[in-house]
Order: structure tokens, then sequence, then C-alpha cells
């Protein structure tokens, strides 16, 4: 399933990219581990650790198209907040993504990102489809603000946060977050709580060069689902 999905990601690039030459082409990702996967506030892996692949193919004309693949290990407060599509008794334990999308970049330090990302799962199959947005500012050589907004039509769930990033030195990255994840899902499945969540997080990260690095990150939201309050990761990237 996973080498049908590389292929589509590689056709959807080409058609993305004009039949772009494959000296056209080039190629980028990371590996990183964590001590728990977080998204919008909420483990994906029971809070326990993940390693996690992230691979892309771009073109000069801001085209490009990659794969995600990272463990997941489901928890009962997942299952119970978000009721169907979940099987405890036959647990996911494998995330696939595959994205497509166009980033371009002015001259006055102001980029744009625009795509589309659909997720599948080794054991419950197809989950949902998501269109994204993201607006990057570089204010300076130390400061950088950013706004991403995505919209899940699978579930009709919104999803805003907000990143501003300092770097005071050339190896060390300040980071804090603030997002709201709006979902629409039947309250009675989901156990009676609000289908919004507020998440926020701030991290520092050590970037011992180009391609190594190291994290720290403290996060907090209103989800009934629990994450780590602090979690650790490495991450490689080429």
């Amino acid at each position: 399933m996973a080498n049908t999905k590389v292929l589509a990601v590689a056709a959807a690039l080409g058609v993305a990219g004009g039949g772009a030459s494959a000296q056209d082409i080039g190629f980028g990702g990371s590996v990183s581990f964590l001590s728990d996967y977080i998204a919008s506030g909420e483990s994906q892996t029971g809070r326990k650790p993940a390693l996690q692949f992230t691979g892309y193919a771009y073109v000069p004309s801001g085209f490009y198209a990659g794969v995600f693949l990272s463990n997941v290990d489901f928890s009962e407060a997942v299952i119970d907040y978000y009721g169907g599509g979940f099987d405890y008794e036959d647990p996911d334990s494998l995330e696939i993504g595959v994205f497509v999308g166009w980033e371009y970049f002015t001259d006055f330090g102001l980029s744009l990102d625009i795509g589309y990302e659909r997720y599948w799962y080794d054991d419950s199959g197809y989950c949902c489809g998501l269109f994204y947005l993201g607006v990057d500012y570089a204010i300076n050589d130390m400061v950088e603000v950013g706004a991403y907004a995505s919209y899940n039509h699978t579930s009709n769930n919104t999803n805003m946060r907000a990143l501003l990033t300092v770097y005071p030195t050339d190896n060390i990255g300040l980071r804090a977050l603030v997002g709201r994840n709006q979902g629409n899902f039947n309250l009675e499945d989901g156990g009676g709580y609000s289908s919004a969540i507020n998440y926020w997080n701030v991290g520092v990260d050590y970037f011992f060069s180009d391609s190594v690095n190291v994290s720290l990150d403290y996060h907090d939201s209103t989800s009934p689902v629990r994450s780590s309050a602090l979690v650790a990761g490495l991450t490689y990237s080429f």
C-alpha cells in the first residue's frame, strides 16, 4: 500500500512541476526520535516514544510532494473522545501521510505555503484529508512569525495556530506556539467533551550542525486526551 502512495506522490510532483527533468528535482527530509508524538495538543502514541520519517521532493518553481511515516498508539482516551474510527482491540500502530503543495518566497522575508495532505493507518485504513495554508515572515535575522490554518474536509474540522521563533544565536532557536483545533464531531460519541481544543507549547532547539538538532518542548492543552508535558527530540535532516 505504501509503495502505491509514494508512486502517486511522485506522479503528482511531475504534474505540478510541469514535467520537470530529473536534474531539476531536489530531495530532502528528516528522521526524528521523540519522547511523545503530540499533534494539536494531543498524544498520538499514548505518551510513549515515536520514530518518524519525512521525505520529500521539490522543483525550483516551488512545488513539492512527500511522505510522512510515524508509529502511533492511540489510547482509550482518544477512542472515547473521538468515537468511531478507532479499534482498541486491534489498534493502529502506523500512520502514513502523503502531501503535495507549493511554496513561494518573496525578497522581503515573506513566504507562502499551500497544499493538501491525506492520512492512512495500518488497521483502520483511510483517516482523513486536509487542505492547509501557512504564512511565515522573517522580521529580521533573529525573529520569525508565522500562522497556519487547515481544513479537514472529512470531518469539517478546522485548525489554526500562530508561531513565534527567536534565534538568539546561530545554534539556538526559541519557539512559542498557540493554536485552536475546532472539531465538529458528535459530542455524544465524544463523551460529551467540547469539540474545541486550545493548545500551546514553548520549546527550544539546539543545532549541532545544519543536519542535527535536539529539541525540548513543554506542551499543554484543554483536551482530556493526555500528553506528556515535556517532550524531548533528536532530529537528523538531509
